[in-house]
């Protein structure tokens, strides 16, 4: 190789190699005294680990592409003492600046938001979410637990929402112009003045929805899931006890929800309300492991053991029949007990 030719590739090596830095883990409050503080000094790539406590803030990802994390997102025990509390005004996390999977929130309770998205705030967005517990979040108008609008397609795995309010639609989840996929989480408790009491979807949005329970969430129309004008798959996904005025477990107002292999039971006053693709393998013949309609039907089941737990007069008390409720009742509801038909 000649002298000139050695020289011109050294200087292209020196060009072409950039070295490149490697990702640094941030400890609040080692390092930094709040969440914030960490994601304002962290750069793409880097960690966020956050230490068991409370932290009374809100904090925002502002477009990085980073991790903020609990100590061990994958122990419920780390998790529920690992607290973002925004303390009743606006939302705890938002991604507003095109955030996209590799924007990750791991392993939280996320509870004291007040705002349209209270628990989170998702607009034009798409971060990844895992191992997180929205409670006690509320919306003036929707989104108590996480609002997602303008084309934000968040990944939602194994969170609870639970609990969380709503001035007029979607208690536990709110989404509009948006498509999420929401895999192994639960929605209970939550409650919506309107629409939508666990979740809500509304044009044009196709969120997947699978292995998700959806139980005792409230609303006037569609306590367990709204659909209006959507086409949502729900996949693998049980239904129970929630309660509306129309359509308790589910209340479809135009659109083409595709709804496969899901069960529903005991919700108030139907199971579906509207029109929907039947995918296969849906079980609306109560599959519950407890009676279909409490103590005023002729089965037995867990409804009313906890309705004779709830008369119990204690240790060696008198059977049912002389005034009290006892061992020999409890023996009897045994006997008794019987499987949904």
């Amino acid at each position: 190789m000649n002298t000139q030719h050695s020289a011109a590739v050294t200087v292209l090596l020196a060009v072409t190699v950039v070295p490149v830095a490697d990702a640094v883990i941030i400890n609040v409050p080692g390092d930094q005294p709040t969440i914030q503080a960490a994601i304002d000094v962290a750069v793409n790539g880097d960690e966020v680990v956050v230490a068991e406590g409370t932290y009374s803030e809100s904090i925002n990802f502002n477009g990085k592409s980073i991790t903020v994390r609990s100590t061990d997102p994958n122990d419920p025990v780390v998790v529920m003492q690992t607290i973002i509390n925004a303390g009743g005004v606006g939302s705890v996390v938002t991604c507003v600046t095109g955030e996209g999977p590799n924007t990750v929130l791991s392993g939280f309770v996320i509870t004291g938001g007040n705002a349209d998205g209270g628990g989170m705030f998702n607009d034009g967005s798409s971060p990844t979410v895992t191992n997180c517990s929205f409670s006690g979040n509320t919306a003036g108008f929707g989104g108590g637990g996480m609002y997602n609008v303008g084309g934000s397609s968040p990944m939602i795995t194994n969170c609870s929402f639970s609990d969380n309010t709503a001035g007029h639609s979607g208690g536990g989840l709110f989404n509009f112009e948006s498509s999420p996929t929401v895999t192994d989480c639960t929605f209970s408790g939550n409650m919506a003045v309107s629409l939508g009491g666990g979740m809500i979807t509304l044009s044009p949005s196709s969120p997947t929805v699978t292995n998700c329970t959806f139980t005792g969430n409230s609303a006037f129309g569609g306590g367990g899931m709204y659909n209006g004008q959507s086409s949502p798959t729900v996949t693998n996904c049980t239904f129970t006890e929630n309660l509306a005025e129309i359509g308790g477990g589910m209340n479809n107002s135009g659109g083409s929800p595709t709804v496969t292999n899901c069960s529903f039971c005991g919700n108030d006053p139907d199971d579906i309300h509207g029109s929907f693709i039947d995918g296969g393998g849906n079980n609306f013949v109560c599959p519950c492991p407890w009676d279909c309609a409490g103590d005023d039907d002729s089965l037995v089941g867990i409804v009313d053991f906890l309705i004779l737990l709830g008369q119990w007069d204690g240790p060696g008390s008198c059977d049912f029949d002389g005034g009290g409720v006892g061992i020999t009742d409890f023996l009897e509801l045994l006997a008794n007990w019987g499987p949904c038909p």
